[in-house]
Order: structure tokens, then sequence, then C-alpha cells
């Protein structure tokens, strides 16, 4: 038992490091930069979601529940993602009060190019990895995520 406290400890430093570091506010604005865009993190999260899921457009309570942020939150979000051009808002003609989203070209541009940079940045720190090693590091790491779930986490 002792073995699996000390992998514990030294598991809960590495992704507090791993969570410090992609918090980072210089690591977002890094980021950004080689994106060659200007976007603040949430914004760029909520537009990554839109883009992600399948169907369009998005109930606006439906993108609160995914991202684990109350409607009110994400209402005063997507309205400057409105403003700004990158996300429409568009009331449902069956129910006035449902607002769904759809991501505007413009939006997905920006998405697409800060997909881009976060992979050139993975690609860098992982081709010195072997093929077996990235499909292992993935394979666990996705199975550590899943228990996490099952366990309510």
């Amino acid at each position: 038992m002792e073995d699996l406290q000390t992998d514990l400890d030294q598991l809960e430093d590495a992704l507090r490091r791993l969570f410090q570091y992609i918090k980072r506010p210089s690591t977002w604005q890094s980021l950004t930069s080689l994106a060659g865009v200007q976007i603040d993190r949430p914004s760029a999260h909520i537009i990554h979601t839109l883009v992600q899921n399948q169907k369009s457009p998005y109930k606006l309570n439906d993108l609160a529940d995914s991202l684990g942020i109350e409607a009110p939150s994400v209402s005063r979000k997507t309205q400057e993602l409105e403003a700004l051009g990158l996300i429409r808002r568009l009331r449902s003609s069956s129910d006035r009060r449902s607002v769904y989203l759809e991501v505007t070209d413009e939006g997905r541009e920006i998405e697409k190019r800060i997909r881009q940079a976060r992979r050139n940045s993975s690609e860098s720190v992982l081709k010195g990895w072997t093929k077996s090693e990235r499909q292992q590091f993935v394979s666990l790491f996705d199975r550590y995520i899943e228990g996490l779930k099952l366990h309510g986490r």
C-alpha cells in the first residue's frame, strides 16, 4: 500500500504541474500568438465546444450543461462572441425562450488556428517518443479519465 501512496503523490504532483502550466496566462498568450489570433480562453473553449459538437445549431442550455457552467454566465459570454461576429444566436420558432448557437465562419477559422497551434506544440513534445510510447500514453491517460468518471469525480 505504501508504493501506491507514493505513486499517488507523484501522480497528483504531475497533474498539478500540468494544470498549472495549462492555466498559466503566458501559456495561453503563447498559444494564441502562435495561432495568430486574439481571443480569451473561455471564449475559445465555448467556440471549440460548439465546433466539436456535431449538432448545429446548439442549444444554449445544452452548452452550459456541457461546460459545467451556469446558463447566465454562458449567455453573457455568448453575447460577447456574437458581438465579435464569432457566433450567431438564433431563436426557436416554436419556443421564443429557447436560444440556439451557431459558429460563424470566422469563429471556425479561429478554432481551427488554435487547434493547429496546440497540435504543433504537442507534436514538438512527442516527436521524440516512439509510436508505442505515444499510444501507451494516450491509452493510460484515457483509462485514468474513464476511471475518474466511474467514480463520480
